[in-house]
Order: C-alpha cells, then sequence, then structure tokens
C-alpha cells in the first residue's frame, strides 16, 4: 500500500453537506399502491404555519428522484401528461446519514490515534520539534485526514454530477446540481483544512507553537519549501471548484471541475515518501494512481450511499454502472498499492519486522474487506435493484463500507507520519544522483538496442492501448464485423514506436545528450502518430461501445463521455489547421526556448508529461494533415529550418548548466552535440516535409474522421451498432 497520502475510504459525515439545500422540515405520505395508480405518491409539505396539500406524480429519471417510490409493479413510473415537480423530494433517511457520519468519523480518529501510537509518529526524536506543543503534534494528523476526506467527497460530488447523474445528451437534472451546490461546502472544507494545515506544519517544522508562528515563518514555508508550494496549488484547485461549482450548466463543465478536483490531489504526492524513494518516478507515478483511483473509488460510493433515498429508482441504473467504474479502481488501488509498499519496505522480509509493514498489512486486510464487500455487492444488491427495485440492500452494505473505508484512510494518513524501513540504495556517484539512475556509458548501437529506461507511464498507456484496441476489435468480431487488419497493425506499430522512444535506449541517453532528447520529441511529434491515426482507434471505439438504449435517461456512458469529448468547442477548435500548426510550432520548438526544457531534465516525472504533450500536439497535426490540410508540413518547414540553424550557430549551450553537472566524459562535448540536433532537426523535418503529404494522399483517414464530418459520420456509426443489437 502507498505511503499515506491516499485516501482510501471517506467519513460519511462529509458527505451530509448535499442534505443542506434540502433545509426544512418535510414529510412524505405513501398511500398503499393499488392497480395502475401503483407509482402516484401524495406529497405534503409541512410548514411553520400549517400545511399545504398537494398531489404529485412521481417523475421521470431526467427531472430527478421520485417523489416516494410506491413498491410494486407500477412503483417509480410517472403519468402520462403529468408536469414534473419543480422541487427534488425532501432529503430522507438524513438521520441514517448522520448516524453513519458520527461513527465513521469516530472509527476514522480511533484508527488515526491506534496507528500514530503503534506507528511512533507521536513521538520524536528531534529534540526540538518537541517545543511545537500537544496542539500542533496532535492536530496536524487530524487536519490532513480531513483534507483527504473533504478532496475525496468533493471528487465524488463531482463524479455524480458531471457523469453518473448527468443526462446522455450532457444536461444536468436537478439532482446533478444538487451534487454541483454540495461542492461548494466540500472544496470550501477542503480549503479550510489545507489552510490549517498549513499552519499547523511550520509550527510543526519549526518547533514552536503556533501562536508564535509569524507571517515571515509562513512566508517562507510557503515560497522556499516544496510541501509549502504544494499546497499552495492545493489550495488554488481547490478553490476553483469551491467558487465555481455552482456555474455549469452542462455535464462537460461539471467533468472539467472533476478534473481540477482529481489535479488538486496530486500535489502532495511528490512531497511526501514516495518522493525521497530509490525509484522515485515509479513510487510517484504509483502513488498518483491509488490516489486517484482510490477518490474516484470511495467518492462516488459515499455519494451513492448519501443520494440513495432521493435517488429512487434511479439507484437500477447508476448503480451498476458505479460498481463497473469501481472494479477497476479496486484493482488500480490494489496494484499500485502493492507497488508502493514493495518500494517503501524493500522487500518482504520488511513487511513482519517493522512497524511501518505492520500498518501497510493492516490496510491490507481493510482492502481485502472492501473486496469481499464489493463482491457481495455484484452478488445481492445489483439483483435487487435490477429485479425489484429495492435499495435497502444496497445502502446497507455501503454503509459498511463506508465505515471501512473511514478506517483504511486514517491507516493511510498515520503511514504517510511513520517513517518506511526501506534504505537508500540508489546511485551515489554526481551524475546518478541527478539522473535518478545509473549514468549511462558511451553510446553505440548496442546501447540504443538493448538499452532501456522504463517509464511508468508510458508503460501503462501503452499497456492499456494495446489491450483496449484488442477488446474493440474482439467485440467487433463477435458481432460479425471485421475490423481491417491493416488498421490494427498500423496501432500496435505506432505503440511499438512509443514505447521505444519513451522507455528504450533512446530514452536513456536523450536525458544526457541534447540530441537524443530532440530526435525523441521528433519521433514522438511528426512519425509516431501517422501509424495511430491510420488505425482509426476513435471509429473503432464509436463502433465496439455500445450506445446508450435511449430508455435509459440519466448516466453518461463510456460512449457518451468519448462523443461529448470529440465534439467539443476544444476539439473543433484543435482540429482547425492553423491551430494545430501553431501548437505544433509552441510545442516542438518553444519548448527548448523556455526553462520547462531544464526543469524536465532535473525533474523526471515532468519529462514524461512532456512527452505526453509532444505526443498529443503530434496527433492533433497528423489529424488536420490527414483530414485535408496536406499543406501543413510544408508550413512547418520553415521552422525546422530556423531552430536548426539557431541550435547549430548558438553561442551558449542550452540547459549547459545541466550537461556541465552531468560530467559526462564519453562521447561529443555539448557544443558539438548541440550542433549535431540542429542537423538532426534539418534532416528529420525535411524527410517529414516529402512523406507527410503523400501519406496523407495514399492512406487517408476513414470518413468522418475529421471533425466537420464527425458528427453525421457517427450517427451512421449508431444506426449501424443498433441495428446489430
Amino acid at each position: 500500500m502507498p505511503d499515506g497520502t491516499t485516501p482510501d475510504g471517506a467519513t460519511p459525515g462529509d458527505g451530509a453537506p448535499p442534505g443542506h439545500a434540502m433545509a426544512g422540515p418535510a414529510t412524505i405520505r405513501r398511500p398503499a399502491a393499488t392497480g395502475t395508480n401503483a407509482g402516484r405518491t401524495t406529497a405534503e409539505d409541512t410548514t411553520a404555519g400549517g400545511t399545504t396539500g398537494g398531489r404529485a406524480v412521481a417523475r421521470s429519471v431526467v427531472g430527478g428522484p421520485a417523489a416516494g417510490c410506491a413498491e410494486g409493479d407500477g412503483a417509480g413510473r410517472a403519468e402520462a401528461g403529468a408536469a414534473p415537480a419543480e422541487a427534488p423530494a425532501p432529503w430522507d433517511g438524513a438521520r441514517g446519514l448522520l448516524y453513519l457520519g458520527v461513527l465513521s468519523g469516530a472509527v476514522a480518529l480511533c484508527a488515526l490515534a491506534a496507528a500514530l501510537y503503534f506507528g511512533g509518529a507521536l513521538t520524536s526524536s528531534v529534540p526540538w520539534l518537541d517545543g511545537s506543543g500537544g496542539l500542533t503534534r496532535g492536530g496536524l494528523p487530524v487536519s490532513e485526514l480531513v483534507m483527504t476526506a473533504a478532496g475525496t467527497v468533493t471528487v465524488g460530488l463531482l463524479l455524480a454530477g458531471a457523469v453518473l447523474l448527468a443526462g446522455p445528451d450532457g444536461g444536468l437534472p436537478p439532482l446533478a446540481r444538487r451534487c454541483l451546490r454540495s461542492v461548494r461546502v466540500s472544496a470550501g472544507i477542503w480549503v479550510a483544512a489545507t489552510l490549517v494545515t498549513t499552519v499547523l506544519s511550520v509550527s510543526y517544522l519549526l518547533g514552536k507553537p503556533v501562536s508564535q508562528v509569524t507571517d515571515a515563518d509562513l512566508l517562507s514555508y510557503l515560497t522556499d519549501l516544496t510541501r509549502g508550494r504544494a499546497l499552495v496549488v492545493i489550495v488554488v484547485l481547490a478553490g476553483v471548484p469551491a467558487v465555481c461549482a455552482s456555474r455549469p450548466r452542462s455535464a462537460g463543465g461539471a467533468g472539467g471541475l472533476l478534473l481540477v478536483a482529481l489535479a488538486g490531489l496530486l500535489p502532495q504526492v511528490v512531497t511526501g515518501h514516495s518522493a525521497s524513494s530509490d525509484d522515485h518516478w515509479l513510487a510517484v507515478f504509483s502513488l498518483a494512481v491509488h490516489v486517484t483511483a482510490a477518490a474516484v473509488w470511495v467518492g462516488g460510493l459515499l455519494v451513492l450511499t448519501a443520494l440513495a433515498r432521493p435517488a429512487g429508482p434511479l439507484l437500477a441504473v447508476i448503480v451498476p454502472r458505479y460498481s463497473a467504474l469501481a472494479g477497476v479502481c479496486f484493482a488500480a488501488v490494489a496494484a499500485s498499492g502493492l507497488v508502493n509498499a514493495w518500494l517503501q519496505l524493500g522487500g518482504a522480509g520488511a513487511v513482519l519486522g517493522s512497524r511501518y509493514g505492520l500498518l501497510v498489512l493492516a490496510k491490507v486486510a481493510a482492502l481485502g474487506c472492501l473486496g469481499l464487500l464489493g463482491w457481495r455487492h455484484r452478488r445481492a444488491s445489483l439483483p435487487a435493484l435490477r429485479t425489484r427495485g429495492r435499495g435497502r440492500v444496497f445502502v446497507r452494505l455501503a454503509a459498511a463500507e463506508v465505515v471501512v473505508m473511514a478506517a483504511a484512510m486514517a491507516l493511510a494518513t498515520a503511514l504517510s507520519r511513520t517513517p518506511p524501513p526501506a534504505e537508500d540504495t540508489g546511485p551515489t556517484d554526481p551524475a546518478g544522483v541527478l539522473l535518478g539512475f545509473e549514468a549511462p556509458g558511451p553510446a553505440g548501437v548496442a546501447a540504443y538496442a538493448f538499452g532501456r529506461l522504463l517509464d511508468p507511464l508510458f508503460c501503462t498507456l501503452v499497456a492499456a492501448g494495446a489491450g483496449l484496441y484488442l477488446a474493440g476489435v474482439l467485440r467487433l468480431r463477435r458481432a460479425g464485423v471485421r475490423w481491417p487488419v491493416r488498421r490494427t497493425l498500423a496501432w500496435y506499430g505506432g505503440l511499438l514506436i512509443v514505447l521505444v522512444a519513451t522507455c528504450g535506449g533512446l530514452a536513456r541517453y536523450s536525458m544526457v545528450l541534447f540530441s537524443n532528447h530532440v530526435v525523441q520529441h521528433l519521433v514522438l511529434t511528426l512519425v509516431a502518430p501517422v501509424p495511430l491515426l491510420l488505425a482509426a482507434p476513435a471509429d473503432l471505439a464509436l463502433r465496439s461501445l455500445h450506445p446508450g438504449s435511449g430508455s435509459e435517461a440519466v448516466g453518461r456512458t463510456p460512449r457518451d463521455l468519448l462523443v461529448s469529448v470529440l465534439e467539443s468547442r476544444a476539439a473543433r477548435l484543435s482540429a482547425h489547421p492553423v491551430a494545430a500548426l501553431t501548437a505544433a510550432v509552441l510545442v516542438l520548438y518553444g519548448f527548448y526556448a523556455s526553462p520547462l526544457f531544464e526543469a524536465s531534465l532535473r525533474n523526471y516525472p515532468l519529462h514524461s508529461l512532456a512527452m505526453v504533450v509532444f505526443l498529443a500536439t503530434g496527433m492533433l497535426f497528423m489529424r488536420a494533415v490527414h483530414g485535408g490540410a496536406r499543406w501543413l508540413p510544408l508550413a512547418l518547414a520553415p521552422f525546422h529550418l530556423v531552430f536548426g540553424y539557431a541550435f547549430m550557430t548558438a553561442a551558449s549551450v542550452i540547459a549547459g548548466d545541466w550537461y556541465e553537472a552531468l560530467a559526462r566524459t564519453w562521447g561529443p562535448l555539448p557544443e558539438q552535440d548541440q550542433r549535431t540536433a540542429g542537423l538532426l532537426i534539418w534532416v528529420i523535418g525535411g524527410l517529414a516535409t516529402v512523406t507527410l503529404p503523400f501519406l496523407a494522399r495514399r492512406a487517408p483517414l476513414p470518413q468522418g474522421s475529421g471533425m466537420r464530418t464527425f458528427t453525421a459520420q457517427r450517427t451512421d456509426v449508431d444506426g449501424e451498432v443498433r441495428r446489430r443489437r
């Protein structure tokens, strides 16, 4: 399991804010359902001045939760022609949620105190840290726990509003809007807890009580230390949904806030135990996957538990889709946690031989309990929802999961404050310390062919791309549709190019030779996108993913999400040839003129993200070329000439401090290597200028791959898929 910044659980008390939108006493009376009127319910809103009676009919799933779903053959059906109610049904089960929140909070606090005491985090071996006082030493873990819980709840509410409860057309029904309004509360708590954590962290680091912390101390902490800058980023990212949560009018806007909230969980990843482990990038990446997957899993379950009553018959549609997502998140949490725990412990022998290892075992036990409860969901609650529309079994199991998740999250927080037993066994030479891996020797054919520097991000992306494409081809084959073999070969050929460029010998030498770095980026931008686009992955996804049946008026399927991305305003803008050319120039050559280049050399995670941007920019550029703008390679040619000449005639070396610090004793000097890079830009850029228009003419993309005709092509594909079904 990871070192502890991971939200493996959340207290339901943080899920209570949605209920604030339903302040005021109200009751729902459910008459016995008889005959064809089983779907009718009578709602009486009781106010302080008296009772106002009114007849209400259960609304459709688009309009929000049915008011008092009567059990029976016609439960939850809307009367034809009846106008939907203007406000969602009152928040039933508030008392049960309160009890669950109190229980989960108590379990989390008890587990946190026990784990901190067992791990030795409450006692310090550094004398001056004792001067911070008991308030700081006890309050800091609690504030960090609240931070994680509030961030997880925020992610869950945005997931419900943007995906689980949104309409297939991207609209936001009343229940989804209620979730977005509640985001302001959870994100506000997230910001407040982060600010408290900042003050307590300064107090703990300086070893003096909170009352003696000065403004100068805070400013120095926030500007000079990585941990302080990370907290600033969290405040900014958490503040975005806190301020803007009520503004989105579509699921797309809510989805943007969801991405911002997920990004707000990541800054702490680079400041914990993983940041100082031997395999720095692997530890950081595995923890980032763990945090993200756990937040989606835990937050989604917490919000669904809180929405069980007002959602009513929607649960039969929402829960199965969430269950599939939760299964993927569970697998990601387990796999990434195993990798991170192995890195922190240094081997299996430290599991039972250290207190950190025993706390990890406790988290493993909690994860196992959650897995059993999830299996029970699939065996009991999902069939009950599908056949009888009853959510009582789901609520009971989900409540048990929430309590276990609260304990798991407390254990994660305690682990973040418990020193791991693994010793530093990384490289000791200056170049190896800078690189984070053993410095490579002289370059040669064998070194390029058999050398490797595995990038966890691209290994995951390539493996996911290979598996998903194969799954799509097999699904079409089972439906009696043959997918062209040449497209399949093109896809796997493109993935192989990406894997070699990012994880092979070229990747290892790109960190020490500027010319290799330039070649790596040119391959990702101008070479790899060509076969990847010819494989038509978007067309395959549209044909293999099932479209909505039309009767499910809530929630967005994976195909709905893909269509919304492809038809978004950003996608239409990026498809314009001028926009594609501008992006290619700025990314391909502006990157080297900015401080980001040297920063990416010193920070390998940033280098990996930069390579993702280069590949995505190349995909956009090549899509415009194959979509009809075959003049784009010729328009890019002058920039190849200008920047290649600039590299060859530059008076100074780009990122010269980095290459000087490496003290390389083999190969060309940095000045000569930079001139070689300029020559390679001319060669590779010239070949691309000549060959890309020819390939675009001989192997155009499938009809509809251009964004101008995408909507019409999608309509044809929808009809074809429905006919097959």
